[in-house]
């Protein structure tokens, strides 16, 4: 069977039982250690069994083995090997003078690789069915058993590397003869096994312009029987129980080409992975094109996306055209973009099957309006000469001449009655007290670290301060606003509105500095009127704002 199935291959054998006799022998007997890496044998009776020499089978204890099976075992040729007189001195504790009369001659290095001689059964208790009664029987032998073959049994020229004693801590004593085969593979003896299985993973990825490539079939063909594997999402591929040996791996799929086409690997008591190999569009493949166009005219420039088996952009040609070629079969998404468009529809779905595809439906763009806002006047109305000092406007193109931009209201601030004011220029509602007014909760009437500012308004609002839970600290526009570059002491102009409080200082805005975060922006309120940053660990004011109802 090994020869058919497997012809260029060495194999691993696990047996179970009499199993592990049938494959000694053939390594043995029948030149198969040319063929076998590892043997491992689970429960072997390996100097037979006390329960076949005294017939308890004819009582059906023993898997429901009859009378008349027992009757044909011993008759068969090589049915020696399973009667206990195979170690005629055997006791529990006597292992010395283990013999086989046709396997006892220790399998050289020459014919096989190893042999591993595992045993578990121990310390049965009633759940085992058949097995408890011939467990009892032996135990009262004197001997440890798994209810068919005793432990000493399982000897081979030494103690079995995957004995589990009868008081290991996770229960795995309580194996029975049929259960060698069929235990949580979580369990200590499998572990152990699979431990000195010389198996290995081979493992890498396929990519298509730097990013994973999906569907691709791998081939591994070599020392074990060949296999194939899809890579999945992200382009990764596994094969895992790979022996020692040597290997080739072969990517394939329609209408790519790999560098490099296939790789040859030598597994060597270790992992491989890495194995990694990069796809390019072949000659096969196919186009997909269309346009987009604007007000009925193609539009260039136009970033067009392709998504699906791979990825790739291009831009539309001066007649709005796009491209892509050499695309294999397969699904695709097709997205486009464009600053200042906005695109109808925004992607489209292709299905490449063997011919060139045409978008049938021309994308058409849509300019996207533009918004204009309108900036107020400074209030600046004088102009300077370079050494300071005020000249006639006319014709320097300064500021004070041209004064650019959205009139102040007169007057700009309305007092609301209600500790409040509103600026007229940008609807802002700030409050009459300019120094943190609030509860003593809120810690008021004090400059504050950035972060106890934001602390501070969200006190506000927990407050319900003058009726309202929308107050915050006004960004660095906000703030900037309300800047009169027409005053030499902005604090003194601002008290002047009917404001109170305000301070001839740094005013803190929500803002944080891009360049360095740990500074956020503020205004100074004096006679420099100057938007800068500060370290959020400065003290400095606080005049919390609202937004126009």
């Amino acid at each position: 069977m090994i020869t058919k199935y497997f012809p260029s291959q060495n194999v691993i054998i696990i047996a179970h039982s009499m199993g592990g006799l049938v494959a000694h022998s053939y390594i043995q007997n029948h030149n198969g250690g040319s063929k076998v890496n590892k043997l491992i044998t689970l429960a072997t009776p390996y100097h037979g069994s006390q329960l076949v020499q005294l017939g308890v089978g004819a009582l059906d204890v023993v898997a429901k083995v009859s009378f008349n099976n027992i009757l044909l075992v011993m008759g068969t040729f090589g049915s020696h090997d399973l009667a206990w007189d195979n170690y005629p001195n055997a006791t529990k504790d006597d292992n010395t003078n283990a013999s086989l009369f046709d396997l006892n001659n220790t399998l050289s290095t020459s014919q096989y690789a190893s042999l591993y001689n595992a045993f578990a059964g121990s310390n049965l208790d009633s759940s085992h069915s058949y097995y408890d009664v011939s467990y009892d029987y032996l135990y009262v032998l004197g001997y440890e058993s798994d209810g068919v073959v005793p432990l000493v049994s399982a000897y081979n020229y030494g103690y079995p590397q995957g004995f589990v004693p009868k008081d290991y801590p996770d229960g795995e004593k309580n194996y029975d003869h049929s259960e060698m085969t069929g235990k949580n593979s979580t369990d200590q003896l499998f572990d152990t096994i699979k431990k000195i299985l010389p198996i290995y993973n081979i493992s890498g990825t396929v990519t298509y312009n730097g990013a994973g490539l999906a569907g691709v079939t791998v081939t591994l063909t070599g020392t074990s029987p060949s296999s194939t594997t899809t890579t999945d999402s992200n382009g990764n591929f596994s094969f895992s129980y790979a022996a020692n040996g040597t290997y080739i791996l072969t990517p394939s799929m329609t209408g790519y080409t790999f560098s490099p086409t296939s790789s040859s690997i030598k597994v060597n008591s270790a992992n491989l992975i890495g194995q990694n190999f990069t796809a390019t569009v072949g000659s096969t493949g196919y186009t997909i094109s269309g346009q987009v166009t604007y007000n009925g005219t193609g539009l260039a420039g136009v970033t067009v996306t392709l998504t699906g088996t791979g990825l790739s952009s291009t831009l539309t040609d001066a007649n709005g055209w796009y491209k892509f070629t050499n695309a294999a079969n397969g699904s695709y998404n097709l997205s486009f973009s464009g600053t200042g468009y906005t695109f109808n529809p925004s992607s489209v779905s292709v299905q490449v099957n063997g011919a060139n595809f045409t978008v049938a439906t021309n994308i058409v763009a849509t300019a996207v309006a533009s918004v204009t806002i309108s900036l107020p006047k400074t209030g600046q109305t004088t102009c300077y000469d370079a050494s300071g000092s005020v000249i006639s406007c006319a014709g320097t193109g300064q500021d004070g001449e041209l004064q650019k931009g959205v009139a102040w209201p007169d007057p700009r601030f309305t007092d609301n009655g209600d500790e409040t004011q509103t600026d007229r220029l940008t609807g802002l509602i700030w409050t009459k007290d300019a120094n943190a007014p609030g509860p003593a909760a809120c810690d008021p009437g004090k400059a504050k670290f950035w972060y106890n500012a934001l602390d501070y308004v969200q006190c506000l609002n927990t407050n319900n301060y003058l009726n309202h839970s929308d107050w915050r600290l006004p960004n660095r526009n906000e703030l900037a606003s309300l800047v009169n570059a027409g005053q030499s002491n902005l604090a003194n102009w601002l008290n002047a509105q009917g404001f109170t409080n305000v301070q001839a200082y740094q005013y803190w805005s929500s803002s944080t500095s891009f360049n360095n975060t740990s500074e956020g922006w503020v205004v100074y309120m004096d006679d420099e009127n100057m938007v800068t940053s500060r370290s959020k660990t400065d003290s400095d004011y606080v005049w919390p704002v609202r937004d126009r109802e």
